[in-house]
């Protein structure tokens, strides 16, 4: 017999342990699974604004089916595998990732707007940790080095794609050294919570470091002075009508360069795309008339290039991790004290 369950599903069966049902903060709350399905527990804890940390352990009664459907604001997951096996998909439109997580193996996945199954097998003990990131977190740790980082990966950071992405690797020897210690962690209180932030983002950057190692050499060779002179220019032409930007075969045109050495020029000088240059700017315009002017937020959006307000809001939201209206009232709110 296999059970199916989905996200909503999961989130009703799992119930709090006494401890975390007594936690008001509930920044650090363990989940029991209900006997019938499995042996074990999920604990979370919060580590800041976008970033959590679950220690998973689970032992299924029964073959045991979780799914899920996945929007882009949801977050990236780097999974460390410590025991046991189980199997997971990842789909989007006709695109299908299929793999095998088992002890000694390390994922990065991110759902984009498909599909996610996880399958886990009667009596396989499975021991994991999760590290979860917010897509605004993740690209604010990674902005300056985007460039080195898979392409796939930089077009979902950039929001230029809504396509899953998965990455399975082995588990390298510093990345066991720093998974051994958050279970048995040696601080407690306020202490914890630090220590066991610093080794999430360890662990984070072991796992990107890691997708780097092939990317190093797609850079591409050194640019002549006078091709960086044309992509700077080309940078000017693009952010000076927010509202009306040229297309990037106009853009290439303009300053003398194909579309592609314009691309790779942009990634190479910018460590960005083209237009994720021109969101950049975008949204680094808004927030500072959100800050200081008095126009509200359909009229800002229209400013910057924006004709969908609720696009602005996804892209603002992406960008620096707070809903724009919320960015707005609280600078108001300190303007006028």
């Amino acid at each position: 017999m296999t059970y199916t369950l989905t996200r909503q599903n999961i989130a009703e069966l799992l119930v709090p342990s006494k401890q975390s049902a007594g936690n008001p903060l509930q920044a650090d709350i363990e989940l029991i699974w209900p006997a019938r399905l499995a042996q074990g527990c999920n604990r979370m804890v919060q580590l800041r604004p976008g970033l959590q940390v679950w220690f998973e352990s689970l032992t299924a009664q029964n073959n045991l089916q979780l799914q899920a459907t996945y929007e882009i604001s949801d977050p990236f997951t780097f999974l460390f595998v410590l025991a046991g096996d189980f199997r997971s998909t990842l789909s989007h439109i006709q695109v299908k990732h299929a793999f095998s997580p088992k002890a000694g193996k390390s994922l990065l996945g991110y759902g984009g707007t498909g599909q996610g199954t996880v399958r886990y097998f009667a009596n396989q003990a499975v021991q994991m940790v999760q590290i979860v990131v917010e897509p605004w977190l993740l690209h604010q740790f990674v902005e300056h080095n985007l460039v080195q980082l898979p392409l796939a990966l930089q077009q979902i950071l950039q929001g230029e794609s809504e396509k899953s992405y998965a990455r399975l690797d082995a588990t390298t020897p510093p990345m066991q050294m720093a998974l051994h210690q958050p279970w048995q962690c040696p601080c407690q209180g306020p202490t914890r919570q630090i220590y066991l932030e610093s080794k999430a983002i360890e662990l984070i950057a072991l796992k990107l470091d890691q997708l780097t190692e092939t990317q190093q050499s797609r850079l591409p060779k050194a640019l002549k002075p006078r091709d960086i002179d044309r992509i700077y220019h080309a940078r000017e032409i693009l952010l000076s009508d927010l509202e009306n930007p040229p297309s990037l075969m106009a853009l290439a045109k303009a300053v003398g360069l194909n579309d592609y050495k314009l691309k790779q020029g942009f990634r190479h000088v910018f460590s960005n795309t083209v237009f994720g240059c021109l969101r950049d700017h975008r949204m680094e315009q808004a927030r500072q008339m959100l800050q200081n002017s008095n126009l509200s937020v359909s009229e800002i959006a229209y400013e910057v290039g924006f004709s969908n307000r609720s696009h602005f809001a996804a892209a603002f939201k992406h960008k620096f991790g707070v809903n724009p209206k919320a960015y707005l009232t609280h600078n108001r709110q300190r303007r006028s004290q």
